[in-house]
């Protein structure tokens, strides 16, 4: 965590140590995704008071924050929360649980539209590389469960801190 705290005020403060607002709302952040990491990754489980809070907190507080627009916000609920209850749906709840559709909502939240793409394109392609490196090595096998959560929450991280330059640099790719 003190090295995600420090991460958090390298990135958004340029290495100058002003304890802002924006520093104080990612280390709320930060906190809350590592506690979902570590908890996802031992108990295979995404607890609702990790989730539920944040997500009425920061609606909450986006416009006083300055944070993303409506419209963002509620396009990366949309996308968020909505491909992981389709998923649930289609599955009836087996290859994901009511925890992963929570983190979703809340990423939608924390990183906005066009953000929470690439959030779950980070965190599917890097889940799928690091299960197949498991695998590899026999650490688990294909029929394993995953928690994916802890892919969620390194994926909204790092987004968080880089994904605004990770959308202008992609998008320079295409033009």
């Amino acid at each position: 965590m003190g090295l995600a705290f420090v991460l958090v005020v390298l990135v958004r403060e340029n290495g100058e140590f002003l304890l802002t607002p924006e520093i104080v709302r990612d280390w709320f952040l930060a906190f809350n995704l590592g506690f979902i990491f570590l908890y996802d990754l031992k108990n295979k489980e995404i607890l609702d008071f990790s989730t539920i809070p944040t997500i009425i907190i920061f609606i909450f507080f986006a416009p006083a924050i300055g944070w993303h627009s409506w419209q963002s916000i509620g396009l990366g609920v949309l996308v968020g929360g909505g491909i992981f209850l389709a998923q649930y749906l289609l599955s009836r709840g087996k290859w994901i649980g009511g925890g992963d559709i929570r983190l979703g909502i809340l990423m939608g939240v924390v990183l906005g539209w066009p953000n929470i793409l690439v959030a779950l394109l980070l965190a599917y392609v890097g889940g799928a590389i690091f299960s197949l490196i498991l695998v590899g090595l026999k650490k688990q096998s294909l029929k394993s469960e995953t928690p994916f959560g802890t892919y969620l929450a390194l994926a909204t991280f790092v987004v968080m801190l880089w994904g605004d330059s990770l959308v202008a640099w992609y998008m320079s790719l295409l033009s």
